[in-house]
């Protein structure tokens, strides 16, 4: 477990968290085992380890996922014969139930974050069912009002310590969505917004084309927006939900509403959606553009820009 080679072309948040996997779990427990005597019972003994100290499933599967992913490459390489991780099950993952909001709740949601500072970016991931990443990147050159689509086509990451823009994981989540019109007027308030923030910076403002950002223009970090949408359940009076678990509403207010399914797929972009891959392509634009269309209807507007 020296070489991190067979991870190279990971993405870098990716790469670092096999990196941390890989030293301060494999390379403590499995070091000191030549790599052609490593058994399905050292795996075994490893896994049964890492239970007892207290890690989650989750983190355990992981680990067995960076294991089994090494030793494949040692395997074509021949430096083995047999991946022994492939031989040993990890243990089953207790999924735990996503949180969602309904259609009432999150219109409750929605009118407490009116006048917020992030009511555009929550209102923004929430209509549709955009990752955090996604939101927190998403570019004003990727926003065409006249045309009124959206392009999802970067991610907001941390980078050796230094924020940037990378392409999201999958060409899958790379997609050009309908820009329904109550989003598009929220999104011009939010230009409108963004441009006084911009002249009161002054020389101060740091321009990263980004459609939220913080008073002098930088992005918003994850950590900073993450804090915000539990306060405003808790002043709504709805069950507190994560960043995250904007996007997991979507799909619930979708599905109430009467969405098909495949419809709601295409439009979250999930990776499940490659098992049957016509989906994308054989859901009309249409279909997906009067979804969003009722998921806006059915929660409440933005203030006026003029207002």
């Amino acid at each position: 477990m020296r070489d991190l080679k067979a991870f190279k072309r990971l993405a870098p948040e990716t790469y670092r968290s096999y990196e941390a996997k890989v030293r301060l779990h494999l390379k403590p427990d499995l070091d000191k085992i030549r790599l052609a005597k490593l058994s399905p019972v050292d795996v075994r003994q490893l896994i049964t380890r890492k239970v007892a100290a207290g890690l989650s499933t989750k983190q355990v599967n992981h680990i067995h996922d960076v294991l089994h992913t090494a030793l494949e490459q040692a395997r074509k390489l021949e430096l083995i014969d047999r991946n022994v991780a492939s031989l040993v099950d990890p243990p089953r993952i207790v999924s735990k139930e996503r949180r969602a909001l309904t259609v009432e709740q999150a219109s409750k949601l929605l009118v407490a974050m009116d006048g917020d500072p992030y009511e555009a970016l929550f209102r923004t991931l929430l209509t549709l069912g955009l990752r955090p990443g996604e939101g927190l990147g998403l570019q004003w050159s990727s926003v065409a009002f006249d045309a009124r689509t959206i392009r999802i086509e970067s991610t907001l990451q941390r980078v050796q310590g230094k924020w940037t823009l990378k392409e999201p994981k999958t060409p899958a989540s790379k997609q050009t969505l309908p820009l329904p019109a109550p989003l598009a007027s929220t999104l011009k308030l939010q230009l409108e917004r963004q441009n006084e923030m911009r002249r009161d910076a002054g020389l101060m403002w740091e321009e990263w084309g980004l459609v939220f950002t913080r008073p002098a223009g930088l992005p918003i970090w994850h950590s900073e927006a993450g804090l915000r949408p539990k306060a405003l359940c808790r002043m709504a009076d709805v069950p507190e939900i994560t960043l995250h678990e904007l996007r997991h509403s979507t799909p619930s207010i979708l599905l109430s509403l009467g969405v098909d399914q495949r419809v709601i797929m295409s439009i979250l972009r999930h990776s499940t959606i490659v098992l049957t891959a016509n989906l994308y392509t054989h859901v009309a634009n249409p279909l997906v553009r009067e979804a969003l269309a009722r998921i806006d209807d059915a929660l409440p507007t933005a203030r006026d820009a003029s207002a």
